[in-house]
């Protein structure tokens, strides 16, 4: 059991470390629809601009506290579907209807915002202090996008470990483990990394990546973990009979 203080350590640690966040798919293409994240505790709306350019802002707008994941992508912004305060990848507010809309008025309404980054199929995110370390290499990177799927989702504490004992119990093996990952092994050589984090006191959340190496994943193998998020190792038993 993961004790309140030691979860508080967990998190200021693997802030310092790219974090896997979210499957690159949630977010397509420019202009998309936002998604909403909880990660260490943070409520964050995680978007991309109209060049393409990622962002993962503060999910609160500073004005009334709507939430900007429910916004509107537009413009190179990300913009409240309030009253149309709008924000940059970077949190700077760059637009607020009726007013002035000078540098220094809009600067005192800035929000928080991360790094976020792609890298093999998984947007990272990077939530601590100073510069970022070296971009993440996962092991699946530079395999085509039909050797890999991905998801995340959220659990209370200890969820993980019931789902990597129940994933071995079906046949997958631990290849290797980290502080907040595991890596696992199925039948022919097919892959899994489970990522786990903190997102509240009583919850963590996780990521699950899925890929071959020697050959793109069946139309079985990328369905099944895109559609159980909620519940993998129910994706696990049927991968490994696939």
């Amino acid at each position: 059991m993961v004790t309140q203080g030691g979860l508080h350590e967990i998190a200021a640690s693997i802030r310092q470390r790219w974090l896997p966040v979210l499957a690159a798919d949630r977010l397509p293409e420019p202009d998309c629809r936002p998604a909403r994240l909880m990660l260490l505790g943070e409520d964050l709306a995680a978007f991309r601009n109209t060049e393409g350019k990622l962002g993962l802002i503060d999910n609160l707008c500073p004005h009334q506290g709507s939430l900007l994941a429910w916004g509107v992508p537009e413009e190179g912004g990300l913009t409240c579907p309030y009253h149309g305060w709008a924000f940059d990848t970077e949190g700077h507010c760059v637009w607020i209807p009726g007013t002035p809309n000078t540098p220094g008025y809009l600067s005192q309404y800035d929000v928080r915002s991360y790094p976020l980054i792609e890298a093999g199929a998984v947007l990272w995110a990077f939530m601590g202090a100073g510069d970022a370390p070296a971009a993440p290499a996962p092991a699946w990177e530079g395999l085509p996008n039909t050797h890999i799927a991905a998801t995340q989702w959220q659990v209370t504490v200890g969820y993980e470990y019931a789902l990597e004992g129940q994933a071995q119990a079906v046949g997958w093996a631990r290849l290797m483990a980290a502080e907040d990952a595991v890596v696992l092994e199925g039948p022919g050589g097919i892959r899994l990394q489970l990522g786990v984090m903190p997102a509240t006191e009583s919850t963590v959340h996780c990521t699950a990546v899925l890929w071959r190496p020697d050959r793109p994943l069946t139309e079985t193998e990328r369905k099944a973990l895109p559609t159980r998020a909620s519940g993998p190792a129910d994706a696990l038993r049927e991968l490994a009979g696939a």
